[in-house]
C-alpha cells in the first residue's frame, strides 16, 4: 500500500483491495454506514469527502466499485469535515462556515446556516438529529433539530480545534 492510494476491506482488513479514484482527487474523510456498537456495518452505499477547488464529494453505490461525483455548491473552497449515523443522512462542513446535509446518500445537498464564517475542521453526530461540528479559533457549534439551527457554544479556548467525537446518551 501506498500514501496517496485508498483501499477497502471487506473481510473485517483480513485483505484489501485498491479503490481506483481520480489521481487528482486528494481524499478527505470517508463515511461508510456510520460505526454502531462498535461495529462498521456492511452497507455498499459510501461517501468520500475531497479538498480540492472546488470541494467534492464521491458517492458509490456497490461498495467502491465505482464512484460518481457529486455537486454541492460553488464557491466552496475544501470540505474537511463529515459526520453520518445512517447511510442517507450525511452532514459535510469546511471553509468559511459552510455546513450541507444530505437525505439520499449524497445525491442532493441542503446547505444549513451554521452562524459562523470560521473554517470547520470536523463533524461528529450522535444521532439524526444531533450533531456537533468544530473548527477554526475554538469553533463549536451544536445542533439539536437536525441541523435546522446551529448554535455557537462559548470556548474560552481560541486555538482550532481539528476533532470532535459526539456520543449517544443511554
Amino acid at each position: 500500500m501506498d500514501s496517496k492510494s485508498s483501499y477497502r476491506t471487506l473481510d473485517s482488513g483480513s485483505s484489501w483491495t485498491r479503490l481506483y479514484l481520480e489521481a487528482s482527487l486528494t481524499l478527505g474523510e470517508i463515511v461508510t454506514s456510520g460505526i454502531r456498537r462498535a461495529q462498521v456495518v456492511a452497507d455498499p452505499n459510501g461517501i468520500i469527502v475531497g479538498q480540492a477547488n472546488p470541494s467534492y464529494v464521491l458517492t458509490t453505490k456497490d461498495a467502491g466499485n465505482h464512484w460518481s461525483r457529486q455537486f454541492v455548491a460553488n464557491n466552496i473552497d475544501r470540505f474537511w469535515g463529515m459526520a453520518a449515523v445512517e447511510p442517507r443522512s450525511v452532514w459535510i462542513a469546511g471553509v468559511g462556515g459552510a455546513i450541507f446535509k444530505t437525505y439520499d446518500g449524497g445525491s442532493s445537498w441542503a446547505r444549513q446556516a451554521s452562524s459562523t464564517k470560521r473554517t470547520l475542521y470536523s463533524l461528529s453526530a450522535a444521532n439524526l438529529m444531533s450533531a456537533c461540528a468544530v473548527g477554526a479559533r475554538g469553533t463549536i457549534l451544536v445542533t439539536i433539530d437536525g441541523g435546522n439551527t446551529w448554535k455557537k457554544q462559548f470556548s474560552k479556548d481560541k486555538k482550532d480545534f481539528v476533532s470532535v467525537t459526539m456520543v449517544q446518551s443511554k
